[in-house]
């Protein structure tokens, strides 16, 4: 499985075995990208247009929760890339429209619907 992002506010899961799409995921920002929590399978990150990182679930295709360390203000720079640390997920290192690059620590695991 993959995760696709699109310039219509939404990303896509899918599989290498099927050209429709498993999951369609809308955001209430513009995307410029997600990836999978490298601790958590049903778990993915999207970013862009905002100062944030929304963890979505997958199944439920849900908002499980924003992570903004900085601050979620206009001042903020937005998320513009972000990189796992797979030797330790609670670490990651995300690129800001500033031109800085913070290191932030994140929750190593989201409490789902189905915990």
């Amino acid at each position: 499985m993959y995760v696709t992002v699109h310039i219509e506010n939404k990303f896509t899961i899918r599989s290498l075995n099927d050209d429709a799409p498993i999951h369609e995921i809308y955001t209430d920002f513009t995307l410029v990208g997600a990836h999978w929590s490298s601790a958590q399978g049903n778990i993915v990150f999207g970013w862009g247009g905002a100062p944030h990182l929304a963890v979505y679930h997958v199944q439920t295709a849900r908002r499980m929760a924003l992570i903004c360390p900085e601050g979620d203000h206009p001042s903020c720079p937005h998320v513009l890339t972000t990189a796992v640390n797979h030797k330790s997920p609670k670490l990651m290192a995300v690129g800001g429209s500033n031109g800085c690059v913070f290191v932030w620590e994140i929750p190593q695991y989201f409490r789902t619907p189905y915990d």
